[in-house]
């Protein structure tokens, strides 16, 4: 087993839940929205701590922590992009196409009872299932025009994860012969999940907001064959470790009705996704 070689102890001390830029940075996507220039926007925000770590180790940890996400890393020089994404954004086997909708959380909680509540409120909460309903309309639109035959819409769950839950809608259909993998990344990506709508404003308003870059957070990271099936996934709950520095990325979709405090609460608990790993928080 590699060793994660690192003393970590002071980064306890580290505030990953206190950020007031981002406050104003969600502040700011909701003027936009109320003014009627965008629908909905996907704020995101980094945490950098200093360290020097295996990486292997640390893919090591995420894959026993998060067994039901995709765990990934893509050296590149002396840096790794790595992380555990919970978020299918295309499957094709043969002419079969799968993919999901994946936006509004609530986090998790160690009591059953208190954990069941948290899931009932975020299923019948109006601002969270809009943000949802985004995604699926736009998803579906996207695949309908690419000439994708959907199979029946299918209901609305919960995707229950170590530290958070999240609405989740899954989305399949049938390929026409001339379309492979790249054309349905094209086609959907970004989605309203990771960029916002309309898509072209909400980049632009995104690259001139927020105040970091963000490199390969939330691209499409997986797999193809030559005959063109293969699976990507979006690349969230991401991380990226040189050998100096961790930067974790983590954000959430502001629609109308959202509020800058537990957004910002949201993304802190998306951090602990890999701040767990490090035997930073529980």
């Amino acid at each position: 087993t590699p060793e994660l070689d690192q003393d970590l102890g002071w980064v306890k001390e580290v505030d990953h839940q206190n950020d007031p830029n981002y406050l104003e940075l969600v502040s700011s996507a909701l003027t936009e929205i109320d003014a009627g220039n965008m629908t909905k926007v996907v704020t995101a925000r980094s945490l950098s701590l200093p360290a020097n770590l295996n990486s292997a180790a640390l893919l090591q940890r995420l894959r026993l922590r998060h067994p039901s996400c995709a765990t990934f890393a893509i050296a590149h020089g002396n840096q790794v992009f790595l992380g555990a994404s919970p978020e299918t954004l295309v499957n094709v086997r043969g002419d079969r196409l799968e993919t999901a909708a994946l936006a509004g959380s609530r986090p998790r909680h160690e009591h059953p009872g208190a954990d069941a509540r948290l899931r009932a409120e975020l299923l019948a909460n109006p601002k969270e299932r809009n943000e949802h309903q985004i995604v699926i309309d736009d998803i579906t639109n996207s695949l309908t025009a690419a000439g994708v035959h959907l199979d029946a819409p299918a209901p609305t769950g919960v995707m229950k994860l170590r530290r958070i839950q999240h609405l989740h809608t899954p989305i399949s259909g049938n390929l026409p012969g001339n379309i492979d993998i790249l054309d349905l990344i094209k086609a959907l990506h970004p989605t309203p999940a990771v960029a916002g709508l309309p898509r072209q404003r909400a980049q632009d308003w995104i690259d001139e907001n927020e105040l970091m870059d963000r490199g390969w957070y939330a691209a499409p990271v997986g797999w193809m064959t030559p005959e063109g099936g293969g699976e990507f996934r979006v690349a969230l709950r991401s991380a990226l470790l040189t050998d100096e520095s961790l930067t974790l990325f983590a954000g959430g979709g502001i629609v109308d009705g959202a509020e800058p405090d537990r957004e910002l609460a949201e993304t802190a608990t998306k951090f602990e996704a890999l701040l767990g790993a490090l035997d930073l928080t529980p």
